[in-house]
Parts: structure tokens; C-alpha cells; sequence
């Protein structure tokens, strides 16, 4: 129904009840939209959290092992053991290393990052709690360590004894500054962006 007058032209709807139907329907399908925004942008951070586990910790992993301090500490280690002629029958210098070796680094690198990632950055993420995230990393470093150093050490007479704590603690010490380092930044803007 239509009135006209000289000024003013007013629609009133059959059912006023559509309308808020119709209205209701917008509504809920906006909020379903700015939803899967939400979702998509939520997944977007996941990804680029775990490339930042990645690149930190193989930038302090191989800053580790090419240092003077380790390379020192695991020569010295290793001499005073005698299990330097292990290293030499066995061991493989980088510079001698192939595709094989680089995508088995690689391997390792990108299932260390996306373990820090699922078991500490994301949970302390969710949770807002950044002591999490150090404590899950600590352990997971620790475990992924001892899984490669506890073997060798079983399975080599004289490989020196105090590289299995050494390892160990190296291991969880670079998950959990990864892990730390990621999530504290995280944390950071979350609140930065909420204060504004």
C-alpha cells in the first residue's frame, strides 16, 4: 500500500514481519562473513607464526653449531674421549654435504618449527600465556634432543657422556627461546592492537 501526498511517498509493506525477516537474514549473514574473515585471517597468523619458528630457530640452531664456542666445546669433548676417530669415520663435514643432507636439515627444521608451533606457540596464543608456550618448548626441544643423543650415545663405546645432558639442554634451550620469541611478539601486537 502506497500513500502519495504533495511531499511525501511512504512504502508500507504488506508484512511488516518480512522485513524483519529479511533483516534478520542480513544481519546473520554478515556475522557469518565477518566470521570466516576472522577465520581466514586466524589461519593466515598460524602460518605466519610457524615461518617465524622456522626462520628464528634455524637462525640460532646453525648460529649455535657454527660458533666458536660450540665447535670448540665439541672438539675438546670429543678429544679428550677419543671418540674423535668416531667423528672421522663416521661424521660429515658441511662443506661436504649434498641434497640429501640440506633436505634432511631442512626436515628436521621444518618439523621442530611446526612441533614449537602446534604443542607451545599456538596453545600460549590461545591462552594469552606466554609462560606456556616456554614450558611446552623447553620439553619438546629437550625430547627431540634426547631422541637423537641417548641412541648415539648408547650405540658408540666412547662417546662422551656429558654431551647426552649437554644435548639435551641445547635442545630444549633453542625451542624454548624460539618459541618465547614468537610468542611473546605475538602477544605483544595482540595487546598493542587491542589497546588501539
Amino acid at each position: 500500500m502506497v500513500a502519495n501526498s504533495a511531499s511525501l511517498t511512504v512504502f508500507y509493506p504488506k508484512n511488516p514481519f518480512s522485513v524483519l525477516v529479511r533483516w534478520h537474514k542480513s544481519v546473520l549473514d554478515l556475522t557469518k562473513t565477518v566470521s570466516q574473515l576472522r577465520k581466514a585471517s586466524e589461519m593466515k597468523m598460524h602460518y605466519i607464526r610457524f615461518i617465524a619458528a622456522f626462520v628464528v630457530y634455524a637462525v640460532i640452531d646453525i648460529g649455535w653449531n657454527v660458533s666458536p664456542i660450540a665447535t670448540g666445546m665439541y672438539e675438546r669433548l670429543h678429544e679428550s674421549s677419543g671418540s674423535d676417530a668416531i667423528l672421522d669415520t663416521f661424521g660429515k663435514m658441511p662443506d661436504t654435504w649434498g641434497g640429501l643432507e640440506a633436505l634432511s636439515l631442512l626436515a628436521f627444521l621444518l618439523l621442530i618449527a611446526l612441533g614449537n608451533s602446534v604443542l607451545a606457540i599456538e596453545p600460549a596464543v590461545k591462552e594469552g600465556n606466554l609462560r606456556k608456550a616456554m614450558q611446552n618448548s623447553f620439553v619438546l626441544g629437550c625430547a627431540a634432543y634426547a631422541t637423537y643423543i641417548v641412541p648415539i650415545f648408547v650405540t658408540f663405546a666412547m662417546w662422551p657422556a656429558i654431551l647426552v645432558p649437554i644435548d639435551i639442554l641445547i635442545g630444549g634451550l633453542l625451542s624454548l627461546i624460539t618459541s618465547t620469541v614468537v610468542t611473546y611478539v605475538t602477544l605483544r601486537r595482540s595487546r598493542t592492537t587491542d589497546a588501539a
